[in-house]
């Protein structure tokens, strides 16, 4: 009887045991499952789990609620948390807002995408490097880095969110790569020492307020690809001489360059067929704009300095001496001046046609440039500093 209840405990134990075995299995099973969305700390800053398999992760980096950081700021690559190496992907929503001792800011190879308000009111920020791997900058991301003075944005990135640069005051000089489609609405609004724009061939529409206020901006190109102009996208950028619409806008918004008050002309591409209310009301000293193709629709009051309004010969709807109210006259359209530039074994190659190659540091004064002939001109890439090139008639 003895040896019975033995071999019934035994049994027993190994069943406990094997129900304990299976309990610890299945707990750790929805332990796993239950770390997405955890939150740990590693000095300065908080981590989100985004995904865990097996001893390798992702998360999304911000600062610690009771530690800002502050100065020069480095994201790792990853982080270990136990077992387990979390690559850092991404840069939370809001991760850094208000941190206004923050100087500068270096990401991680991994990091993929930074969030919305990320940098919001950084006022300190000076230098930040986006790295090779990020696709995507949010809404309102830099918005008020008053300090920031320029910005790489690397050609692995597809979005910019709307008012990513909002009332970036300092910032001087920006470059949208080929890879971006879309300027957002409010993109550069308020950037007043902004002096010049780069936008990418890939950019096919500028959101309405993209460069609003932007009073610095002395000269803008806008690339081929880019098919609208949104509303009051160039209102109030008062030192603005000079701009190239590409051949691909068909539509200019209303007010996109109201108050332009340096603008003397203005050339319109071919098949532009509307052009919004007030588009250059406010361009005091605009004497002349050159359509090359057939008379577009125009909003109301779209000049209102009386400008001579010229028009192709053989072009249909136009009528002369006047047009809804404006003067008129034809003119027979010369090929635009053209540059196109590449790189190699440290020179610089330009080769340019339709002018004269113009050098300049500042983009307010301009200088011939000397051994510029046969429209080809080759120099070395400088170490430091920076040079512009234009072709100007």
């Amino acid at each position: 009887m003895k040896k019975n209840i033995n071999l019934y405990s035994l049994s027993a134990l190994k069943l406990g045991l094997m129900t304990v075995i299976a309990l610890a299995f299945l707990l750790g099973v929805n332990q796993s499952r239950a770390a997405v969305g955890d939150i740990f700390t590693d000095y300065n800053f908080k981590y989100t789990v985004l995904s865990e398999e097996g001893t390798v992760g992702t998360v999304s980096v911000a600062k610690q609620s009771t530690a800002i950081p502050s100065g020069a700021v480095v994201i790792p690559d990853a982080v270990n948390q136990g077992p387990v190496t979390y690559s850092v992907t991404d840069i939370g929503n809001s991760a850094f807002q208000n941190c206004r001792s923050l100087t500068s800011a270096v990401m991680g190879s991994g990091v993929t995408s930074i969030g919305g308000l990320a940098f919001y009111d950084c006022s300190a920020l000076t230098d930040i490097m986006i790295p090779d791997s990020v696709t995507s900058i949010g809404n309102h991301t830099f918005h008020n880095c008053s300090s920031l003075t320029s910005i790489t944005i690397p050609d692995s990135v597809t979005s910019i969110g709307y008012g990513a640069f909002y009332e970036c005051t300092g910032l001087t000089d920006i470059t949208i790569p080929d890879s971006v489609t879309s300027i957002e609405t409010r993109t550069f609004l308020g950037c007043r020492s902004l002096m010049s724009a780069v936008i990418g061939s890939g950019v096919t529409s500028i959101g309405g307020y993209a460069f609003y206020g932007c009073t610095g901006l002395t000269y803008i190109t806008i690339s081929d690809s880019v098919t609208s102009i949104g509303n009051h996208t160039f209102h109030n950028c008062s030192s603005l001489t000079s701009v190239v619409i590409g051949s691909g806008v068909t539509s200019i918004g209303g007010y996109a360059f109201y108050g332009c008050s340096s603008l003397v002309s203005v050339n319109l591409p071919e098949d532009v067929n509307y052009i919004g209310y007030d588009a250059f009301n406010g361009c005091n000293n605009l004497e002349s704009a050159y359509f090359k193709g057939d008379a577009p629709e125009l909003g109301e009051e779209v000049f209102d300095s009386d400008p001579i309004l010229y028009y192709s010969a053989g072009a249909s709807g136009w009528t002369t001496p006047t047009w809804n109210g404006y003067r008129t006259a034809t003119w027979v359209p010369e090929e635009p001046p053209v540059m196109n530039f590449e790189v190699k074994e440290g020179k610089l190659i330009l080769t340019f046609s339709g002018g004269n190659l113009e050098a300049s540091s500042d983009l307010i004064l301009w200088s011939p440039v000397e051994g510029a002939l046969g429209g080809k001109y080759e120099v070395e890439l400088p170490a430091t500093g920076k040079l512009f090139y234009r072709v100007a008639r």
